[in-house]
């Protein structure tokens, strides 16, 4: 990959990810009652709701942003877990029919074996990436 593509991808995510947050509604809700008593114990002043744009004052929701930006990391953790987890699931599938249909062929079966081995990496890395934001958050505080 060329620096170019890296460069038009970087530029795009800087236009689009902004506008995002510039388009939220100026509220938080955390409906995941574990995730909000994780918060808690971290010492992290979190309610299940806040209003942080019209009220970013208030000293009872002063940890509210962090609330906020944590809850939205874990649920982009959530999303992002599931689909490399779907993902490695398919192509455990594939390189399994690859090993099947391969027939011999020494191409074939280092594809199939590819497949397999890249999908238990890329499980690993999920794995991974789900405990990133309790380690972050540990060490926030």
């Amino acid at each position: 990959m060329n620096f170019k593509k890296i460069f038009a991808i970087l530029a795009v995510a800087a236009i689009i990810i902004p506008n995002g947050f510039i388009l939220a509604e100026g509220s938080c809700r955390i409906t995941n009652s574990d995730r909000l008593s994780t918060f808690q114990n971290e010492g992290l002043y979190c309610s299940s709701t806040c209003n942080y744009v019209t009220d970013p004052m208030n000293s009872a929701y002063g940890d509210c942003g962090t609330c906020c930006v944590l809850n939205t990391v874990y649920n982009v953790v959530d999303w992002g877990f599931l689909a490399i987890m779907a993902a490695a699931v398919i192509m455990i599938v594939l390189g399994a029919a690859g090993y099947l249909m391969s027939g011999g062929d020494a191409d074939k079966l280092k594809n199939a074996n590819n497949k397999i081995l890249y999908a238990a990496i890329g499980i690993v890395i999920a794995l991974l990436a789900k405990a990133v934001p309790s380690v972050v958050l540990s060490v926030m505080r």
